[in-house]
Protein backbone atom coordinates (compact mmCIF):
# COMPACT_ATOMS: atom_id res chain seq x y z
CA UNK A 1 0.00 0.00 0.00
CA UNK A 2 1.22 3.47 -1.08
CA UNK A 3 1.66 5.95 2.06
CA UNK A 4 -0.45 7.92 0.08
CA UNK A 5 -3.48 5.12 0.45
CA UNK A 6 -2.11 4.79 3.76
CA UNK A 7 -2.80 8.19 4.90
CA UNK A 8 -6.41 7.94 2.97
CA UNK A 9 -6.83 4.84 5.12
CA UNK A 10 -5.87 6.29 8.64
CA UNK A 11 -7.66 9.68 8.40
CA UNK A 12 -11.09 7.76 7.37
CA UNK A 13 -10.66 5.55 10.83
CA UNK A 14 -13.23 7.41 12.75
CA UNK A 15 -11.67 5.51 16.01
CA UNK A 16 -7.92 7.09 15.42
CA UNK A 17 -9.64 10.37 14.56
CA UNK A 18 -11.46 10.34 17.99
CA UNK A 19 -8.04 9.43 19.98
CA UNK A 20 -6.20 12.36 17.40
CA UNK A 21 -9.28 14.68 18.92
CA UNK A 22 -8.31 13.89 22.23
CA UNK A 23 -4.53 13.93 22.68
CA UNK A 24 -4.88 17.29 20.70
CA UNK A 25 -7.26 18.65 23.20
CA UNK A 26 -5.03 17.74 26.29
CA UNK A 27 -1.89 18.62 24.38
CA UNK A 28 -3.58 22.37 23.50
CA UNK A 29 -4.77 22.27 27.09
CA UNK A 30 -1.45 21.44 28.71
CA UNK A 31 0.24 24.39 26.52
CA UNK A 32 -3.30 26.96 26.91
CA UNK A 33 -1.85 30.22 28.33
CA UNK A 34 -5.44 29.94 30.46
CA UNK A 35 -4.59 26.76 32.14
CA UNK A 36 -1.13 27.86 33.19
CA UNK A 37 -2.91 31.13 35.08
CA UNK A 38 -5.24 29.14 36.76
CA UNK A 39 -2.87 26.50 38.08
CA UNK A 40 -0.96 29.08 39.37
CA UNK A 41 -3.54 30.17 41.08
CA UNK A 42 -4.70 27.15 42.28
CA UNK A 43 -0.88 26.13 43.80
CA UNK A 44 -0.52 29.87 45.36
CA UNK A 45 2.57 30.54 45.37
CA UNK A 46 4.00 33.33 43.22
CA UNK A 47 5.55 31.14 40.07
CA UNK A 48 4.64 31.80 36.92
CA UNK A 49 3.39 29.19 34.20
CA UNK A 50 6.40 29.21 31.84
CA UNK A 51 8.45 28.62 35.52
CA UNK A 52 5.51 25.79 36.40
CA UNK A 53 6.72 24.34 32.65
CA UNK A 54 10.47 24.76 33.67
CA UNK A 55 10.15 23.73 37.09
CA UNK A 56 8.10 20.31 35.61
CA UNK A 57 10.86 19.51 33.23
CA UNK A 58 13.38 19.54 36.29
CA UNK A 59 11.31 17.07 37.87
CA UNK A 60 10.24 14.80 35.34
CA UNK A 61 13.95 14.41 33.98
CA UNK A 62 15.59 14.21 37.78
CA UNK A 63 18.18 16.89 36.94
CA UNK A 64 18.65 19.40 33.98
CA UNK A 65 21.42 22.09 32.77
CA UNK A 66 19.78 25.42 32.02
CA UNK A 67 20.46 24.84 28.82
CA UNK A 68 18.65 21.25 28.72
CA UNK A 69 15.62 23.15 29.70
CA UNK A 70 15.77 25.81 27.21
CA UNK A 71 16.01 23.13 24.44
CA UNK A 72 13.06 20.88 26.20
CA UNK A 73 10.53 24.23 26.25
CA UNK A 74 11.84 24.88 23.11
CA UNK A 75 12.69 28.71 24.66
CA UNK A 76 15.83 30.38 24.18
CA UNK A 77 18.58 30.64 26.95
CA UNK A 78 18.21 34.01 28.19
CA UNK A 79 14.48 33.57 28.67
CA UNK A 80 14.64 30.13 30.49
CA UNK A 81 17.79 31.64 32.44
CA UNK A 82 15.51 34.24 33.54
CA UNK A 83 12.75 31.28 34.82
CA UNK A 84 15.60 29.58 36.50
CA UNK A 85 16.95 32.76 38.43
CA UNK A 86 12.92 33.03 39.52
CA UNK A 87 12.75 29.44 40.63
CA UNK A 88 15.90 29.78 42.37
CA UNK A 89 15.10 33.02 44.13
CA UNK A 90 11.67 31.53 45.35
CA UNK A 91 13.75 28.27 46.66
CA UNK A 92 11.94 25.55 44.21
CA UNK A 93 15.06 24.82 42.58
CA UNK A 94 19.07 24.57 43.54
CA UNK A 95 21.86 24.80 41.47
CA UNK A 96 24.77 21.55 41.82
CA UNK A 97 27.92 22.62 39.78
CA UNK A 98 28.93 19.58 37.93
CA UNK A 99 32.05 18.12 40.11
CA UNK A 100 34.18 17.76 35.99
CA UNK A 101 32.93 21.49 34.89
CA UNK A 102 32.33 23.72 37.28
CA UNK A 103 30.98 26.38 34.67
CA UNK A 104 27.84 23.47 34.54
CA UNK A 105 25.05 23.81 37.11
CA UNK A 106 22.82 20.85 37.77
CA UNK A 107 19.26 21.82 38.48
CA UNK A 108 17.20 20.52 40.87
CA UNK A 109 14.11 20.60 42.46
CA UNK A 110 13.74 21.63 46.26
CA UNK A 111 11.62 19.71 48.63
CA UNK A 112 9.73 23.51 48.24
CA UNK A 113 9.67 22.70 44.61
CA UNK A 114 8.53 19.75 44.90
CA UNK A 115 5.48 20.64 47.14
CA UNK A 116 4.49 23.03 44.87
CA UNK A 117 4.31 20.51 41.93
CA UNK A 118 2.65 17.89 43.91
CA UNK A 119 0.12 20.65 44.65
CA UNK A 120 -0.20 21.01 40.77
CA UNK A 121 -0.80 17.82 40.22
CA UNK A 122 -3.29 17.60 42.94
CA UNK A 123 -5.42 20.27 40.94
CA UNK A 124 -4.73 18.23 37.97
CA UNK A 125 -6.41 14.99 39.51
CA UNK A 126 -9.38 16.99 40.58
CA UNK A 127 -9.39 18.19 37.04
CA UNK A 128 -9.71 14.37 35.65
CA UNK A 129 -11.94 13.54 38.85
CA UNK A 130 -14.73 16.00 37.93
CA UNK A 131 -14.88 14.94 34.61
CA UNK A 132 -14.81 11.39 35.24
CA UNK A 133 -17.71 12.40 37.91
CA UNK A 134 -20.62 9.72 37.17
CA UNK A 135 -17.85 7.17 35.69
CA UNK A 136 -18.20 3.28 37.60
CA UNK A 137 -14.83 2.36 38.89
CA UNK A 138 -14.44 -0.48 36.40
CA UNK A 139 -14.49 2.07 33.51
CA UNK A 140 -12.14 4.35 34.77
CA UNK A 141 -10.17 1.12 35.85
CA UNK A 142 -10.39 0.38 31.88
CA UNK A 143 -9.85 3.93 30.65
CA UNK A 144 -6.28 4.25 33.09
CA UNK A 145 -5.46 0.61 31.77
CA UNK A 146 -6.16 1.57 27.99
CA UNK A 147 -4.12 4.51 28.45
CA UNK A 148 -1.59 3.13 29.99
CA UNK A 149 -0.80 0.53 27.06
CA UNK A 150 -1.32 3.60 24.54
CA UNK A 151 1.08 5.18 26.69
CA UNK A 152 3.69 2.20 26.52
CA UNK A 153 3.52 1.61 23.00
CA UNK A 154 3.75 5.47 21.55
CA UNK A 155 7.15 5.64 24.15
CA UNK A 156 8.79 2.23 22.31
CA UNK A 157 7.23 3.19 18.86
CA UNK A 158 10.11 2.73 16.43
CA UNK A 159 10.34 5.13 13.52
CA UNK A 160 11.12 4.58 9.67
CA UNK A 161 13.94 6.62 8.08
CA UNK A 162 11.17 8.84 6.74
CA UNK A 163 9.65 9.74 9.94
CA UNK A 164 6.75 7.54 9.81
CA UNK A 165 6.01 5.05 12.78
CA UNK A 166 5.75 1.56 12.17
CA UNK A 167 4.34 -1.22 14.13
CA UNK A 168 6.52 -2.98 16.58
CA UNK A 169 8.25 -5.84 16.06
CA UNK A 170 7.09 -7.81 18.63
CA UNK A 171 3.75 -6.08 18.83
CA UNK A 172 0.95 -8.73 20.12
CA UNK A 173 -2.74 -7.99 19.80
CA UNK A 174 -4.15 -7.65 23.77
CA UNK A 175 -8.08 -7.36 24.48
Amino acid sequence: MSRRDARRELASDPDLLAIYEFTALVGASARSARQHERMVRAVGEGITGAGLLALRAIERHGRLTASEVARRLQIDQSTASRHLAALDELGLVRRDPDPDDRRVAWLRATAAGQRLLDRARDVALNDFDAALTGWSDDDRRTLAELLGRLQEALLEAEVDESGWSKPRAAATVRG
